[in-house]
Protein backbone atom coordinates (compact mmCIF):
# COMPACT_ATOMS: atom_id res chain seq x y z
CA UNK A 1 0.00 0.00 0.00
CA UNK A 2 1.34 3.43 -0.95
CA UNK A 3 1.37 6.07 1.72
CA UNK A 4 1.34 9.73 0.90
CA UNK A 5 3.98 11.88 2.54
CA UNK A 6 2.99 14.12 5.44
CA UNK A 7 3.84 17.13 3.30
CA UNK A 8 3.71 17.35 -0.47
CA UNK A 9 7.03 17.61 -2.31
CA UNK A 10 8.46 21.03 -3.08
CA UNK A 11 8.84 21.90 -6.73
CA UNK A 12 10.67 25.09 -7.64
CA UNK A 13 9.82 26.91 -10.85
CA UNK A 14 12.06 29.73 -12.04
CA UNK A 15 9.71 32.14 -13.77
CA UNK A 16 11.03 35.72 -13.98
CA UNK A 17 7.82 36.90 -15.67
CA UNK A 18 5.37 34.88 -13.55
CA UNK A 19 3.17 37.84 -12.67
CA UNK A 20 3.43 39.48 -16.10
CA UNK A 21 2.28 36.23 -17.72
CA UNK A 22 -0.62 35.98 -15.25
CA UNK A 23 0.25 32.41 -14.23
CA UNK A 24 0.89 32.89 -10.52
CA UNK A 25 -2.33 30.96 -9.88
CA UNK A 26 -0.49 27.82 -11.01
CA UNK A 27 1.75 27.87 -7.93
CA UNK A 28 1.02 27.78 -4.21
CA UNK A 29 3.72 30.18 -3.05
CA UNK A 30 5.98 32.76 -4.68
CA UNK A 31 9.51 33.72 -3.69
CA UNK A 32 10.47 37.04 -5.25
CA UNK A 33 14.20 37.54 -5.71
CA UNK A 34 15.10 41.18 -6.03
CA UNK A 35 18.06 43.49 -6.43
CA UNK A 36 18.52 47.23 -6.67
CA UNK A 37 17.99 48.58 -10.18
CA UNK A 38 21.67 49.39 -10.58
CA UNK A 39 22.53 45.79 -9.78
CA UNK A 40 19.84 44.50 -12.16
CA UNK A 41 21.31 46.62 -14.94
CA UNK A 42 24.83 45.42 -14.20
CA UNK A 43 23.71 41.78 -14.22
CA UNK A 44 21.74 42.15 -17.46
CA UNK A 45 24.66 43.83 -19.19
CA UNK A 46 27.05 41.13 -18.02
CA UNK A 47 24.78 38.15 -18.64
CA UNK A 48 23.06 39.20 -21.86
CA UNK A 49 25.53 41.68 -23.31
CA UNK A 50 22.97 44.49 -23.30
CA UNK A 51 23.77 48.17 -23.38
CA UNK A 52 22.71 50.19 -20.36
CA UNK A 53 19.79 51.62 -22.35
CA UNK A 54 18.67 48.14 -23.43
CA UNK A 55 18.88 46.87 -19.86
CA UNK A 56 16.84 49.81 -18.59
CA UNK A 57 14.27 49.24 -21.33
CA UNK A 58 13.93 45.57 -20.37
CA UNK A 59 13.42 46.45 -16.71
CA UNK A 60 10.89 49.17 -17.60
CA UNK A 61 8.87 46.67 -19.66
CA UNK A 62 8.34 44.48 -16.61
CA UNK A 63 6.03 44.89 -13.65
CA UNK A 64 7.60 47.23 -11.10
CA UNK A 65 9.68 45.34 -8.56
CA UNK A 66 7.72 46.92 -5.70
CA UNK A 67 4.53 45.31 -7.05
CA UNK A 68 6.22 41.92 -7.45
CA UNK A 69 7.47 42.16 -3.87
CA UNK A 70 3.97 43.04 -2.66
CA UNK A 71 2.53 39.97 -4.41
CA UNK A 72 5.20 37.52 -3.28
CA UNK A 73 4.97 35.36 -0.20
CA UNK A 74 8.68 35.92 0.49
CA UNK A 75 11.16 38.48 -0.78
CA UNK A 76 14.92 37.98 -0.87
CA UNK A 77 17.13 40.93 -1.77
CA UNK A 78 20.26 39.52 -3.39
CA UNK A 79 22.24 42.75 -3.23
CA UNK A 80 22.90 42.43 0.49
CA UNK A 81 25.61 39.84 0.01
CA UNK A 82 25.89 36.14 -0.50
CA UNK A 83 25.69 35.21 3.20
CA UNK A 84 22.54 37.28 3.81
CA UNK A 85 20.94 35.89 0.64
CA UNK A 86 21.78 32.31 1.58
CA UNK A 87 20.41 32.80 5.12
CA UNK A 88 17.14 34.20 3.77
CA UNK A 89 16.76 31.41 1.21
CA UNK A 90 17.51 28.79 3.90
CA UNK A 91 14.76 30.26 6.08
CA UNK A 92 12.26 30.04 3.23
CA UNK A 93 13.35 26.47 2.51
CA UNK A 94 12.86 25.48 6.17
CA UNK A 95 9.32 26.83 6.06
CA UNK A 96 8.57 25.02 2.82
CA UNK A 97 9.80 21.65 4.06
CA UNK A 98 8.15 22.08 7.41
CA UNK A 99 10.98 22.67 9.85
CA UNK A 100 9.94 26.10 11.01
CA UNK A 101 8.64 29.49 9.88
CA UNK A 102 10.62 31.57 7.44
CA UNK A 103 11.57 34.66 9.39
CA UNK A 104 14.37 36.04 7.22
CA UNK A 105 13.12 38.42 4.59
CA UNK A 106 16.03 40.43 3.32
Amino acid sequence: MLRSPARPPVVAVIAPLLFEAGVERLVDKVLVVTAKETEQIRRLRERDGLSEAEARQRIAAQMPMEEKCRRGDWVVDTTRGEVVTETAVDAVWRELVGSGPATATS
